[in-house]
Formats: C-alpha cells, structure tokens, sequence
C-alpha cells in the first residue's frame, strides 16, 4: 500500500508521510518537491524540472543536480522502504518523476479546487463555507523562500486566486445575510484597491443592509473619484445600479439606457432604430462527463473576474479540449455578468471559417437589434456592437478562432465586459490577453474521464488495460473519449481488446474515430491550413527528428539553416501542431506524430534520416577533441555533411551528449531497420560515442542498439559494422557483469574483425577482452590479450588505446605474479595518458594504478592514486567510475585503519551509485561500508550493508558475494534487516 502523502505549499513547506513529519529539505529539493506535488501522479521529465529549478542560470551537470535533490527527496519520504515497496517517488527513464499524491493532498490544489467547487454552488452560504474552509489553507505566502521560475510563477498565480476568492467570500458573506462579518475584510480590500468595482458594490451592500446607508453612499462617491481620478473612467452599469438600489431603497427600474443605445446613438449608423435588447444566455451546456482541469478552471474564473476585465485565451492543439474548459469555466462566472453571456463558434480551424461580419449579425440579432437596422459594413457592425455592449456586463465566448483578425472585429470596448477565447494558435497580437496554454490531461484524469463513460464497474474489471488504453490515446481527451465512445457502444468488447488494435501504431489513427469524433481529422483541418514549407516541415520533423527536436537537430533533418528550420519549428507551434516544451525545444504529440509519419513519403524520409544520422557523426566525431585527444577512432563513413555541433571545452560536449544520448540511440536503431540506408553509417554513430561512454552512458540503450545494428549488419553480410556492434554489445553486457554472456560476442568479434584485417578496431576490442578475462579469473588469457592489445596500439599509432591496455595490464601482471612488471605498466599508462593530456585516461590509469600498489604493500600510494581519480572525475562528470573510485579509495582506508573515512567515502560511492541504479556499484560501496561500520561499532548497520551486498552480488552471479560474507559481525542483531538499496 502506497503511503499517504501530504504537501503543504501555501506558507511554509510543509511535508508529511502517514502523519509523520518530513523535514523537506534544502530548497533545491523544497523546489523539486513544489513542482512534482504541484502535478501530482503525473511524470514531469527532468529538465522541465531543471528549467523550473534554475531557468537561465544554470550550474554544472543540472541533470544530475536535479537527481541528487530526488534522491535525497526519496531518502526523506521513504527512509526505511524495502526492495518490492511502492515508491512515493517514482522515476521512469526518458519520462522523467512523478509524486504519487492525489490532488486532495496538496494543500494548494486543495485550495484551487474547492474554490472551482464553490463556483458552481447555488447557495450562498454554502458557497460561503466552501471558501472560508479553502482561504483557511493558508499560512502565509504561497511556496514561501522556494527558489526558481517556476515557483515564482506558481507563487503569483495562487495569489492572484487567493485575492479573487477572498473577494467572492466576502461577496457570498453579504449575500447570505452576514454584513457585519463582511464589511471589515470589504474595507481592507478597498484600502489597498479602491478601484475594484464588485467589491464596492459589497460594501455599498453590506453597510445598507446594516442600515448604513449614509456610508454605503459615500462609499459610491470615493470609488467614483477614484476610477475618475486615476483610471479616467466613470463606475460600470452594475455598480450605478446598486447606488440607484440604495438611493430608492429599491431596484431600479428597467432602463433602455444602460442596457441599448438610444436613438441619437443609433443615429450614428445610418439613422436606424435599435430595439430592445433581451438578455442573451446562449452558453452551450457543460459536458456531464467533464473530467480534469480545475486548476486550469480556477486560473480563468479568477482572470475573468478580475477588474478591469481582459481577454483570456486558451490556446492548445486539436482534440485538447479548449472548447470544453472554455464552457465549463463560463458557467462557473456566468453571475458575475447579468448582462448575459454571448457564445459563437467561429470555425477557426474549418476550410471555410465563419467571416468576422457574419458572426457580428449574429451577435446583434441575439442582443435584439433588427435585421433591417443591422449595418452593412464590417467596421460600422463592430461599432455598433460594442455600443450595445458598453453598458452592459457582458461575457463573450469566441470559441475556434483561426487568428488576431478573425476576432478583432468581436472583442468588447468595454472594461465591464469579460471575452473568453479558444484556438489552436497563439494570436500574439491579442494585446493584455491572459493565456491559458492546455496540454493533455494528467494520467489520473485521463483515466477518469474513461471511467466516466465506460463506467467504474467495467473501468474496476480491467484497471491496468484501463491505464494502458489512456496512454495509447496520448492522454488526448478527444482521443479519449472516442476510445471511450467505442468501448461505451460495444459492451461486449474488454478493455484489452481495444489496447490490442490500439497498439498497431500504423492503424491506430484509423481506430481512433466514431460517429463524428475522429482524432485524424482533427489534425487534419490543421494541416490543410499550412503552406507546402510548414506541411514537408510537419511530414519529416514526425517521421524522422527526435522529440524534443532542437533547430539544429531540425535545419538536418529539412536541409535547411538552423534559423530557418527554427521558423518553421515557431510556425508550427504556432497553430498548434508543435509545442515548445523548452528554449529552442519543440515536440509532438504523440498521436499527431503517427499522423505526420502517415503522410511522410519514403523517398523524402530516407534522405532526411540520412542527413541527420551525418550530423550526429559529425557532432559526436567534434566532442573528441575535448574529450579524448589522442582518440584514434578508426571509420568507416565520411559523411557528406560538415556542420555538426562545436563544443569548446569537455562540459559543454559531455552536457549534449547525456541530454541527445537518447536521440542517438534512437536514429541509430531507425536507421538499422532502413535497408536503404549504409549499415557502416549507423555503426560510425555508435562507435563515436565510445570516448563519451566513459561519462554515464546509458547501458541498457547502448546494449539494445549495438544488438540491433549487429543483426542488420550480419543481415548484409557487412563484417566491419558487425564486428564494432558485437564489440559495444559485449561491452555494455560486461558492464552489467554478465561477463559470461559478454565473453562470446567480444570473442566473436575479435573472430570478424580479424577475418577482414581491421587492425584499427582490434585493441579496443581486445581491452575488452582482456577486462572481461580478468573479471572471470582467467588471467593468463586476459595477459595474452592485453599484451596483442598493446601490440596494435602501438603499430596503429593510437595512445589513448595504448594507455588504456598498460593500465589493465598492470592488473593481470599482479594477477599473474609479476607484482614489479604491474607496477611499471601501471606507471606507464598514468604517463601515456598524461602525454596525450587525457583525463579520462588519467583518472583510469590512477584507478588501476592505485589497485596495484593496494595489493602489493604501498597503501600510501594507493591513497593518493585513488583521492586522485576521484578528484579528476569530479572534474570530468564521470559519475559511473567515481562510484568504483570511491569504493577503493574507502577499502584503502579500511585497510589502513582510518575507518571513519572509509565510511564516509563508501557512503559517497553508495549515493552515486544509487543515483545512477548501478547495482554493483552500490554493492562494492556498501561492502566497504559495512567493513567500516563493524569496525567503528555499528554492527546492527554493518550487518544490514554486507547482508544487502552480499545479496546483490549474488544475484549478479558474482564471485564478489564472498567478500561481504566473509565481514559479517558475529553475533546477529535482534532487529530484522532493512533493505538498504532504495533507502
């Protein structure tokens, strides 16, 4: 059972898990944890977390600064959860992390919910109580001392909800009766901002029914001086209507004046009469199954209710929803504009969109003008629209606007009147606008809204199907709904049969449609609106760029410069068939996607693979000189292209590549199913991540890849690609130590590469070899290859190789009984390296180096050897071997007594290692840990360690298990063992 969470976020942090309080930590974690509990259940990836976090500023490695806060976040909620537990915490790679809270137990969404609740409430007082419990949330200012953008954001978002809800609570105290409680907090209000017209007219209120009329008159007269003096406006109809109230001691009575222009107006538009205008109440109905967005919902209540009123603009792609939120938020503000509301769908998106003039005779007919006396031109029809509107408090939906001009002519002049639009663009030019960008719902809601129309009995037959199906659909709501809609007709139909014909990806569009909902043509009307450079942008970005694509990534794929593939990128966006997910970031949806790869032609896509799979060789092949200097990779491909990415020093190159790594391996196997592409070229992109695979490479994508490319290369018969896929292939195998399954591909490879006499290739393969040799104690063959590794260094004039093979050298010399030959290949390495101003080979050569002179009696060197390696890792962001480091240099201490130290640096090597999900790697560090536990005292802790690190060496199928079975304290704590590895 997942543990109760509850965040508190409006005043100080507060974090609790099952009642217990958690101190949340420093305020990069305070922050990360605003951001995950502010979006709960939902993955947020991670660099939306670094942009939140730091925006422009940006320190070294954010990623992994960001994955220390969640790692140090987890630890605080869950300290003792064991191996099988369920995380509170959740991470998923390439998604990003996600708090497993509902929105009830964050107190800021809380809030912002119950005040959408308390829109729709009809009664007064309990409207009231709705929102007193709500404001009683908070304990002072919202994410207080949380550093970032997004917090800021957040920040001045719930307080502008929290200024709109005291004033709707203040507003329902005098309509329910209690004046007395609601006059101070009006009088407050209006001290700070004298110019908020509603809660004036509460105030007028609240003293008259308090038999204050005197006041509730001069309260009319300082607001009146004081819009007149410092907004150069006289009060709204509403509030001249409740002075009039106040002064009869009765309504007023009906007026044409505030509500239709007279004769004389009308004059001005051909001397035409205008008749009286009805109240309109047009809003379409809320759709009962309506699932999700409250924050998005209390977000607009609030701008819409706001004085003075200004546009707000809800902007998404098709089939997001922007019609249904724009409904259900008009109806939730509806009271606040008696003079009716005004909706029209404008066919934004349609091949024929409705014109300007005729949506204005609409308008005018429904405010009850004649058709004789609706004028001609467009011009004189929006002047005399915005006449009747003037004095009106009016709500205007212009739903599916296609651009700025197609609304211009419909937007009120009046500050009493509140206008709510939708489309699928941006309209930059809607000036003052608030925006309200929708993206699709959250997983929670996704399913929701699936269980809203299947039913929870049928939804609680099939939950995982359920899930499954809402991700297949994007978490579109449209897409939704039509999966929904499909299973709803079809009762005899699982869940799980409509997952497997939505799992096709080439016919899932095709499924996605019933009656008149259907996902494809959607998207199409979007489509048919771009241009043929925008629509070719569209076809290849989709089928071939990777999500999120840059411009650079983008100006390969479409040939063109980067500022041009840029435009075309922001054209996308901005009719919303690409969003902006980051700087210079855009991505699709995944529906619209398969779309774009429907509509992609083979004879354009292959030549756009083409060209970005160059660039990527490019780029990869530009990182070399700041990362290994002397690397002599050997090549297969010369690319026709040039104009890959320049870094200008090691950090720059190793940030792209842990952030395109993903990308890379993802063109690489696209690429390996294109028969019509060269098998050399993908197999030079992989080879050329060799010398970054020493910086946190991504094992399992590297394994699945090179796997992938040896097949195809076997395929056609192209010996010098397979061998360099077999050779990464073993090498991402060893690394998860399964040595024995490495062993065969590396040999095989060796076998291949022989066979064609690629002596270039044969010393990385055959360091490989060697390694693997070692690990399974077969040190005479793992000397043999070392010694032919050095041979081909040497004769193909590659250093970096050769400093690579004398330092694994030095280590099967020790293991052969050579002790003195170890230690002076292990010196000629660290020289070598030094030679070819490597740090990566330095901190290697020093790695092995220090493991020698631990072994043969010279533990001060190894100290030194090892604090060394450390320390250049650091430098260089190698965090996978500065968790090997660290656990030798914590075993050096323990060898030397200094205990302490080795606890403290075996805890180090614990945290990288797990901030990494390396297994081994935490094993090796908790067995040193748990060696300088026992013998600091600690033995209930040191036995917990060793029996967790004996347990994963075991399953690994390592020998190494014997080691921390060998430290075990003696005599067994009573306590049973907590699982250390998540912890």
């Amino acid at each position: 059972m997942v543990p109760r969470l509850a965040v508190g976020l409006l005043g100080a942090t507060g974090l609790a898990v099952d009642g217990r309080a958690v101190a949340p930590g420093s305020p990069g974690q305070t922050a990360v944890l605003a951001m995950l509990a502010l979006t709960p259940g939902t993955f947020v990836p991670v660099q939306t977390l670094v942009d939140g976090l730091y925006g422009d500023r940006l320190p070294d490695g954010p990623q992994r600064v960001v994955a220390n806060h969640v790692y140090r976040l987890r630890r605080a909620l869950q300290p003792g959860r064991g191996k099988g537990e369920p995380t509170l915490l959740e991470h998923r790679p390439r998604t990003g992390y996600r708090l497993l809270a509902g929105r009830a137990d964050v107190d800021a969404l809380a809030f912002s919910d119950a005040v959408t609740a308390a829109s729709s409430e009809a009664d007064p007082a309990t409207a009231a109580r709705v929102l007193a419990d709500a404001l009683a949330l908070w304990r002072g200012e919202a994410l207080a001392g949380i550093p970032g953008p997004y917090a800021e954001a957040a920040r001045e978002s719930l307080a502008g909800q929290r200024e709109a809800a005291t004033a709707r609570y203040l507003e329902l105290l005098v309509e329910s009766g209690r004046e007395h409680e609601a006059i101070p907090g009006l009088e407050d209000a209006l001290g700070r901002d004298p110019h908020q017209e509603r809660l004036v007219a509460a105030l007028m209120s609240a003293y008259h029914q308090a038999g204050r009329t005197a006041a509730a008159l001069a309260a009319y007269d300082r607001a009146r001086r004081a819009l007149a003096d410092d907004l150069g406006l006289e009060p709204g109809p509403a509030l001249r209507r409740r002075h009039t109230e106040i002064l009869t001691s009765a309504p007023a009575p009906p007026s044409t004046a505030p509500d239709a222009p007279s004769a004389r107006d009308a004059s001005a538009h051909g001397g035409r009469g205008v008749g009286a205008a009805p109240v309109c109440a047009d809003l379409p109905a809320v759709l009962p199954d309506f699932t999700g967005r409250e924050r998005e919902t209390g977000d607009i209540v609030a701008a819409l209710t706001a004085a003075p009123a200004r546009p707000v603009l809800i902007t998404g792609m098709g089939g997001v929803g922007k019609t249904s939120l724009a409904i259900r938020a008009a109806h939730a503000v509806k009271g606040a504009f008696p003079g009716g509301q005004l909706h029209i769908d404008l066919l934004g998106a349609d091949s024929r969109p409705l014109d300007p003039g005729d949506a204005l005779d609409q308008f005018l007919r429904r405010l009850g003008v004649a058709e004789a006396d609706i004028p001609g031109p467009l011009a004189h029809r929006a002047a005399l629209y915005r006449t009747l509107l003037a004095e009106r408090p009016m709500l205007v939906l212009l739903d599916n606007v296609r651009d700025h001009a197609h609304a211009e002519a419909l937007l009120p002049g009046s500050p009493h009147c509140a206008t709510l639009l939708t489309s699928r663009a941006l309209l930059p030019e809607l000036a003052g606008a608030h925006r309200v960008t929708l993206d699709v719902l959250s997983e929670d809601d996704a399913v929701e809204l699936l269980t809203r129309i299947i039913g929870a009995g049928r939804a609680r037959a099939e939950p995982e199907s359920v899930r499954h199906l809402a991700a297949l659909c994007g978490q579109l709501p449209l897409a939704v709904r039509v999966a929904a809609s499909r299973l709803a007709t079809r009762p005899a139909w699982t869940v799980a049969s409509l997952v497997g014909r939505l799992d096709d990806e080439h016919h899932r569009l095709r499924r996605l449609r019933t009656g008149d909902l259907d996902v494809r043509a959607s998207f199409e009307l979007s489509y048919r609106q771009l241009v043929p450079e925008q629509a070719r942008a569209l076809r290849l970005l989709a089928a071939v760029a990777p999500q999120p694509v840059s411009p650079d990534v983008a100006a390969a794929v479409l040939d063109r410069s980067p500022i041009e593939a840029e435009d075309l990128c922001e054209a996308l966006a901005d009719v919303g068939l690409m969003a902006s997910t980051g700087e210079w970031e855009y991505r699709f949806h995944d529906l619209l996607r398969l779309y774009g790869r429907e509509l992609a032609e083979e004879a354009e896509r292959i030549p756009a693979l083409v060209r970005m799979l160059e660039y990527y060789l490019v780029t990869l092949r530009n990182t070399h000189p700041v990362m290994s200097p002397a690397e002599r990779l050997p090549r297969l491909v010369t690319p026709a292209r040039t104009d890959g990415r320049e870094f200008a020093d090691r950090r720059r190159a190793v940030v792209w590549f842990h952030t395109a790594q993903g990308d890379l391996f993802d063109a690489i196997e696209q690429a390996s199913r294109e028969p019509g592409i060269p098998i050399a070229l993908p197999a030079d992109v992989l080879m050329a991540i060799t010398p970054l695979a020493f910086n946190n490479v991504r094992i399992d994508r590297l394994e699945t890849s090179a796997r992938k490319l040896g097949r195809a290369a076997a395929e056609r018969g192209d010996a010098a690609a397979e061998g360099r896929a077999l050779f990464l292939e073993g090498g991402a195998v060893s690394r998860r130590f399964l040595v024995d399954e490495a062993l065969p591909l590396t040999g095989r490879a060796v076998e291949l590469l022989r066979g064609i006499g690629d002596d270039a290739m044969l010393p990385y393969v055959l360091n490989h070899l060697g390694g693997e040799q070692l690990t399974e104690r077969d040190f005479p063959g793992a000397l043999a290859s070392l010694d032919e590794a050095v041979r081909f260094s040497r004769s193909t004039g590659n250093p970096a190789c050769e400093s690579f093979a004398l330092a694994l050298r030095g280590v099967a010399l020790l293991a052969n009984g050579r002790p003195g030959e170890a230690v002076e290949d292990g010196e000629r390495a660290l020289a070598l390296a030094h030679e070819i101003n490597d740090l990566g080979a330095q901190a290697r050569a020093l790695l092995y180096l220090g493991n020698v002179h631990l072994w043969t009696g010279r533990q001060d060197a190894a100290l030194d050897a090892f604090r060394e390696s450390v320390r250049i890792l650091r430098v260089i962001g190698g965090r996978y071997w500065e968790s090997l480091a660290l656990s030798w240099l914590a075993r050096a201490c323990n060898h030397v007594g200094d205990h302490e130290a080795a606890r403290v640096h075996a805890e180090e090597a614990c945290t990288v290692a797990s901030t990494e999900e390396d297994d081994y790697f935490y094993a090796r560090g908790l067995t040193q840990l748990g060696w300088a536990l026992r013998e600091l005292g600690e033995t209930g802790r040191a036995r917990d360690c060793l029996l967790e690190a004996q347990r994963v060496f075991t399953e690994l199928r390592l020998p190494d298990a014997s080691e921390p079975a060998e430290l075990l304290p003696a005599d067994p704590p009573d306590a049973p063992h907590a699982d250390l590895r998540r912890s």
